[in-house]
């Protein structure tokens, strides 16, 4: 296939399985794979060659279940190395794909499409019941770019885990959205297992959310998050600062918003500066004025969102003064949290230290550093 220096010699696009089963298929049968839908690969001219996009896997139920065996699955477990808050022995899975929604700081359209398909409700609890015999595993972490869309199917995956009683948890650490939500269906995540969760309202700002085409009305948001505070959930919120029309008014309006959630009771608050994920509208509009060259070296760091030395894509706000909105934000939120419901600190501590379980994310952020990596570094 030729080797390209200092990168890979071929990328697949979009799903992969049956795109690298017929790669796999060609290359050892010395075919020719450069005619194969949904790749990506420099010709002998070192130009980027793409091949049409293939379709969607549209039952995804048939996919086999992951050949975790032929990973070091167990030592993940071991060292709690997954998404979310540590709530014992771990699995990452999968119920879903795509997201029907627009957001312009997303890539998901270019990976996904808007196409949302979620899997088959009973499928998926047969999952979770085998990796729980195999693997001894008590939680699982639902890796979906947004799990619950499908208000129907949702409830009937609540009601299969209720009627099985598996005795296992699971959480949704990559956030949700809140339309799909109403009493009946947060009381049946809270009975099926549902321990911790979060929103992703993104700004508290109607005019970022219109920028960014976050259709979420802000009013109903509150109505939603007011309900599901009613069960024994743990509620978190994600928030993004530093988008390109953000500015002081807008910031203000934001951390108004965390202020509002802090009192009304959410356990956690992420708030990370923005960062154009290549492929999003976002980062193709500043590759268009010129703010991002060809060289992408500069978002090396892409997955460093808190960092106080990185480029700030936000005209009104400088890098260092973004970095003290995002401190402010999680001083705001904690301090008001912490002395409007103390117990819950005290609470929060007592389950982690006779348990070994994190309800929210800073009790992650506390065992991480006090613990588990002076526990792993010590076995080095």
């Amino acid at each position: 296939m030729g080797r390209v220096k200092d990168g890979f010699d071929l990328a697949i696009l979009g799903e992969g399985e049956e795109t690298f089963l017929e790669l796999i298929e060609k290359v050892y049968s010395d075919q020719s794979w450069k005619d194969i839908q949904g790749i990506a690969f420099l010709n002998q001219e070192g130009k980027i060659v793409k091949t049409p996009v293939r379709k969607r896997i549209a039952n995804i139920d048939d996919i086999p279940l992951p050949d975790w065996d032929s990973w070091c699955i167990q030592e993940y477990i071991a060292r709690q190395q997954s998404s979310g808050i540590n709530l014992g022995r771990t699995l990452p899975i999968l119920g879903s794909r795509g997201c029907p929604y627009a957001c312009t700081f997303c890539s998901n359209d270019n990976m996904w499409t808007r196409r949302y398909i979620m899997r088959n409700p009973k499928l998926l609890v047969d999952e979770m019941e085998y990796f729980k015999n195999k693997y001894n595993v008590s939680n699982f972490a639902f890796m979906d770019s947004t799990f619950i869309i499908n208000r129907k199917k949702t409830l009937a995956f609540s009601r299969e885990l209720i009627n099985r009683n598996l005795k296992i948890s699971y959480q949704l650490p990559a956030g949700t959205r809140c339309e799909s939500f109403n009493e009946e269906l947060a009381f049946a995540l809270d009975q099926s297992g549902l321990k911790n969760f979060a929103f992703a309202p993104e700004s508290g700002s109607p005019e970022i959310l219109k920028a960014i085409k976050k259709h979420i009305d802000l009013d109903q948001f509150y109505k939603v998050v007011r309900m599901v505070l009613k069960t024994n959930m743990t509620v978190g919120c994600f928030f993004v600062i530093g988008f390109p029309d953000d500015n002081k008014q807008t910031l203000k309006a934001t951390l108004r918003s965390i202020r509002k959630l802090s009192l009304m009771g959410v356990h956690d608050i992420t708030v990370s500066q923005f960062t154009p994920y290549p492929g999003s509208p976002e980062f193709n509009k500043l590759k268009e004025k010129g703010i991002i060259g060809e060289d992408l070296k500069e978002l090396d760091n892409i997955v460093d969102f808190y960092s106080m030395s990185d480029n700030s894509y936000c005209e009104a706000i400088v890098s260092k003064k973004l970095y003290y909105w995002m401190l402010w934000a999680y001083i705001n939120f904690y301090i008001i949290s912490f002395l409007y419901r103390p117990w819950r600190l005290i609470k929060n501590f007592l389950t982690y230290f006779t348990q070994g379980k994190e309800n929210t994310r800073y009790m992650r952020l506390v065992n991480e550093f006090l613990v588990n990596r002076r526990k792993w570094k010590t076995k080095q």
